[in-house]
């Protein structure tokens, strides 16, 4: 059935106004992360998205208007209404730059991992997609991805994620459970950003950086010092942006 409201709709008298977006964005959640980069990558405050789009803490553009990068509050509902939105302003391509919870014994905190499939366990992306398993991103940018990440001489792993609406609901049952399916992260926005992307024809990938440690013995908190592991995610933006 057709859906009473679109983002076309909503974003029309925004799209007259802004014109051209670059075809290219990135989504990040942790605040203090911004810095690293507005300065890597000369980034400034689209201020028409900023006040428009739905929830954005703020939004930028590179220098070279290039590249977008929404720094958003967590959560699968307001990942997929921005990725909305931005759809129908022009962009197609979307990446997740995010912080995870490593679920495998073989993870530290400060590890990188590339996603291949996340874990429907939220709301959102069952609006999008007929009920499965996983959501999956796009084949072709996770390729890319990876080859960004093995240029930059980054160690990695790539895996699945576990993507939840309610951490605080965890359980060690869930987890051994995942860790036997080979799940090697949790965290609470892929599944969806993956679903919209799906649905409408987008391209979208992501990166994580583990912040913290889940097990079935309990939760090690968040990690400490990670500002090197996190200095490579802007890394991976510039790249992103300059792929042909």
């Amino acid at each position: 059935m057709k859906p009473l409201l679109t983002p076309d709709v909503l974003v029309a008298s925004l799209k007259k106004k802004v014109g051209d977006v670059p075809r290219r964005a990135v989504f990040i959640y942790l605040e203090h992360l911004t810095p690293k980069f507005v300065e890597r990558l000369h980034l400034v405050v689209h201020a028409d998205l900023t006040r428009f789009l739905f929830n954005p803490k703020r939004t930028y553009i590179t220098d070279r208007e290039d590249l977008l990068v929404s720094v958003l509050p967590i959560g699968a509902p307001t990942t997929a209404i921005v990725a909305e939105e931005l759809g129908a302003l022009g962009v197609s391509e979307f990446l997740l730059l995010g912080t995870a919870g490593g679920l495998s014994p073989t993870l530290s905190t400060g590890d990188i991992v590339l996603c291949t499939k996340a874990v429907r366990d939220e709301g959102t992306s069952h609006h999008y997609l007929a009920d499965s398993l996983y959501s999956t991103p796009s084949p072709e940018l996770t390729g890319k991805l990876r080859i960004i990440i093995e240029k930059l001489g980054l160690r990695y792993r790539a895996g699945p994620t576990w993507t939840t609406d309610a951490p605080y609901m965890e359980t060690a049952g869930e987890v051994t459970h995942y860790r036997k399916a080979g799940v090697l992260t949790v965290e609470m926005e892929a599944s969806g950003l993956f679903a919209v992307a799906k649905k409408r024809g987008y391209k979208a990938g992501a990166v994580f950086v583990i912040s913290d440690l889940l097990g079935e013995n309990g939760w090690s908190g968040f990690a400490k010092d990670l500002d090197r592991s996190y200095s490579q995610l802007p890394r991976i933006a510039q790249s992103f942006a300059k792929l042909d």
